[in-house]
């Protein structure tokens, strides 16, 4: 159950970024929208596989706000 919650803004995002390229930079280009596009749902796919991964590796690794603000 968390990790759908947690998916849900990952997604929110993902489909901002995608639509926020989309209509500033690409307007009239489909295949070049279509390439940026793809290259930024693997970017996103690749935090989301490498993420949990340097997290187990690290022990000081924390994506927790109020630890990375400690920490500062």
């Amino acid at each position: 159950m968390a990790r759908a919650i947690i998916a849900v803004p990952y997604v929110v995002v993902m489909i901002a970024v995608i639509v926020t390229v989309d209509t500033r930079i690409f307007r009239n280009h489909f295949w070049r929208r279509l390439m940026v596009n793809i290259g930024i749902v693997l970017v996103f796919g690749q935090a989301q596989i490498f993420t949990p991964v340097l997290a187990k590796r690290s022990k000081s690794f924390s994506l927790d706000l109020p630890t990375i603000l400690e920490q500062l």
